[in-house]
């Protein structure tokens, strides 16, 4: 099987009154509750994006390692900058780049 990408931020509006009433409770609430029937109604949602029969009952059954759970942190599956934490080096004193030639 192939990984089931799960990203929250993703999620239509549509979708999430979905899960919410999937759930009884706000998204928001369920997530801060660490609920596994959360990530369950969002692989539920986007599965049945690719196959409308998906149901959640099926998401329930699903595996972790069958998702690749995307996490804010993460951006929005680009690849990083070339930051790298630090700030830029400060300016060099003001004045001429290259000595002066004779």
């Amino acid at each position: 099987m192939t990984k089931l990408r799960v990203d929250q931020a993703d999620v239509t509006l549509a979708e999430l009154a979905d899960i919410e009433t999937a759930l009884g409770a706000s998204l928001g609430v369920a997530f801060a509750e660490s609920s596994a029937r959360a990530i369950a109604a969002v692989a539920w949602v986007t599965a049945r994006r690719a196959d409308p029969t998906f149901t959640f009952a099926q998401a329930m059954q699903l595996r972790m390692a069958d998702l690749d759970i995307v996490t804010p942190e993460d951006g929005p599956g680009e690849a990083p900058g070339g930051g790298n934490g630090t700030s830029p080096h400060a300016s060099p004193e003001p004045g001429p780049s290259t000595p002066p030639t004779s």
